[in-house]
């Protein structure tokens, strides 16, 4: 009975025994079916695809809006605001997308898609017309449209806040780039974390992108590594994520296994498609080599940056037109120079660069700074001038201009430029630290001192370091300036500048006060040799000696360490004159000129002034200390004031 009555209640999958249907009805049957389920399933990929191309990015408006239209006049009314946005026509495309929206009567599920695509146009007509405001507000009138046309059940699954189609998280991404252009940038990182989190399944490479950017700019590090890191899983030649990731502070093991395991899956799709006729599915990026590179450029070790310009020689070998690698290369031997044997080795790597594309600007205030140095004014003005008429929105064209005005002794020209480049970029280091050189020069140890530590909280470097312990240093703040040069040597424990650095904070703590001074300057002196061993080149530790020497009226031993850095100076400019070269030559025989000028020898201490007005005519120092020396000589001022010193630039 039981089984009876299962029978009578279960289901039955045919009407007739299979034996009872000919063979051949079967097969028909069977290819009928199958022809039903692939039409069901393109129906289903068509209309994913459908939704996936409603909302592009802001910068690559979309190819194919949403097309559920209410009438052929209002079908053919958006085609016409859609080939508007293709064109660039911003305004024309706003005019018409206001003439379509209208026309769009009524609240049902055709119609809300119409206004939800119409308001995502005029949005972005707007937003590049840098209305990000007003763009804002038509992106989130397009999200509530969209929402407004969902079924109702779809509306109420899983999280409110999550999006729920690929069109309404790129419209969250619209959104959120408008908030963070109009400053609001904690708001626009929490439209985008509710909306999209990580583990969410329409996330997309975009989206971490623009989160990892938002989040470095909320000082959020961990968080903006977590998200580039996804970003570098869905593109692995997303190489701005692998420089942001250098920057902070990432193991470099770590993005090596993410990039290998985005390349492999790469690797496996590509091998998957069919290539078009005549083009080839592989490429050759050495994504790994320039990892490599990245990572080691930014370490603070000699070695690992010895490496680092190894490989992009290696890299500049292989791609001698690719600019990149040229700058890469050029940025570096401006960081360390001791890396190269000739001084002026980023100079000329920079003039590669502009051999090859005389518009480039992309890091090029560097090669400003150069010209700076070596006070080539005039070129330096024709490079501000050159880049401020390429583009005036660029960061690196108003840095150039203030480097110029610097150079002309214009600091308040140079401060206004400054204040000028940070507004269009305000995580700019390099930016900071001229910031930071500018007042410091002005005499305002304490507003410099911030905007170095502003720089090294960008970017950490031992010239923000060297700024830092200078500025606490002339603000009289020994034990700060003692503090960060120890964090410059955990920065970089086995570099000259931070060892010159150690010493010098010590040297001046212990100068300034009674208490354990032996103590102090004796450490200062141990951590000043060791910097001179390291580089012997170096001219601010060998200074600095020098001073503790005198202060301890140890006249002899300054005049041997002098003498021997002469020396040193004169065989490598013989085999290799350069600018460089000849300045600290002139410097070195100024300061022993001022060591014999200590002793009381005036007559040795006025030939070594003449040898450094031989080496630099227009030395305004030199001339001074002649005009001092010569009255000694005749008795007429014996002394030599401690004040008449030169402070030399290191």
């Amino acid at each position: 009975m039981v089984r009876d009555i299962q029978r009578s209640i279960s289901p039955r999958k045919n009407c007739l025994p299979s034996s009872s249907i000919p063979k051949s009805a079967q097969k028909a049957g069977l290819a009928t079916v199958a022809k039903l389920r692939k039409s069901r399933s393109s129906n289903v990929l068509a209309s994913e695809q459908k939704e996936k191309t409603f909302g592009k990015d802001i910068l690559n408006p979309s190819d194919d809006y949403h097309d559920s239209l209410v009438s052929e006049k209002d079908e053919n009314m958006q085609k016409e605001c859609i080939n508007l946005l293709r064109n660039k026509q911003y305004r024309s495309c706003e005019i018409m997308t206001m003439f379509h929206i209208s026309t769009l009567k009524g609240n049902d599920e055709k119609t809300l898609q119409l206004k939800a695509t119409a308001n995502e146009i005029l949005g972005d007509s707007i937003m590049h017309q840098d209305q990000p405001s007003r763009a804002l507000s038509y992106y989130q009138r397009a999200a509530s449209n969209f929402r407004s046309a969902l079924p109702p059940i779809k509306r109420s699954i899983g999280n409110v806040l999550h999006a729920v189609s690929a069109s309404e998280a790129n419209l969250k991404l619209k959104e959120s780039k408008c908030l963070s252009k109009i400053g609001n940038t904690i708001e626009a990182t929490s439209l985008l974390e509710s909306s999209v989190p990580i583990t969410h399944p329409l996330r997309t490479f975009a989206i971490s992108m623009e989160l990892g950017n938002l989040y470095m700019a909320n000082g959020r590090p961990t968080d903006a590594k977590r998200s580039f890191m996804d970003a570098l899983s869905r593109n692995p030649y997303a190489f701005e994520a692998v420089e942001k990731l250098v920057l902070l502070n990432a193991e470099r093991s770590e993005v090596m296994r993410v990039l290998n395991v985005a390349l492999k899956k790469d690797q496996n799709q590509n091998e998957n498609q069919i290539p078009a006729e005549g083009v080839s599915a592989d490429f050759d990026v050495p994504v790994s080599d320039l990892v490599t590179a990245y990572f080691y450029s930014h370490r603070s070790t000699q070695s690992h940056q010895l490496n680092a310009l190894s490989q992009w020689k290696k890299l500049h070998s292989e791609y001698p037109q690719n600019i990149h690698v040229l700058l890469q290369m050029a940025l570096l031997q401006t960081r360390n120079p001791a890396l190269e044997p000739s001084p002026n080795a980023a100079k000329v790597t920079f003039e590669k660069i502009r051999a090859r594309d005389d518009k480039f600007i992309e890091g090029m205030d560097r090669y400003g700074s150069i010209l700076c140095q070596l006070s080539h004014v005039t070129e330096l003005g024709q490079l501000a001038q050159e880049f401020l008429n390429c583009n005036d929105k660029r960061v690196e064209s108003w840095s150039t201009l203030a480097l110029y005005h610097e150079a002309c002794n214009n600091i308040d020209d140079a401060l206004e430029a400054i204040d000028k480049a940070l507004a269009i970029d305000s995580r700019n280091a390099f930016c900071y630290y001229l910031r930071g050189r500018m007042l410091q020069s002005q005499h305002q140890p304490d507003i410099a001192a911030m905007s170095f530590f502003r720089a090294n909280e960008i970017e950490k470097d031992l010239s923000h370091y060297e700024g830092m312990v200078l500025s606490v240093l002339a603000a009289k703040r020994y034990k700060e300036a003692i503090a960060v040069a120890k964090e410059a040597m955990h920065y970089a424990p086995r570099d000259c500048r931070s060892l010159t650095l150690v010493g010098l904070a010590l040297s001046k703590a212990s100068m300034s006060s009674t208490r354990d001074s032996a103590v102090g300057k004796e450490r200062a002196i141990k951590a000043l040799r060791k910097a001179i061993s390291l580089d012997p080149f170096a001219l601010m530790p060998l200074l600095e000696l020098v001073d503790l020497y005198i202060a301890d009226s140890n006249c002899e031993d300054s005049e041997k360490i002098l003498l021997e850095a002469i020396d040193l100076g004169d065989n490598a400019f013989l085999k290799s004159p350069n600018t460089v070269g000849n300045s600290r030559l002139m410097i070195l025989q100024r300061k022993l000129g001022d060591v014999y000028a200590e002793s009381g020898k005036f007559v040795e201490a006025l030939t070594h002034y003449h040898r450094a007005l031989s080496l630099n005519p227009n030395c305004p120092d030199a001339k001074h200390a002649i005009e001092k020396m010569e009255k000694a000589i005749r008795g007429l001022d014996a002394s030599v004031d401690e004040d008449d010193r030169a402070n030399y630039s290191y």
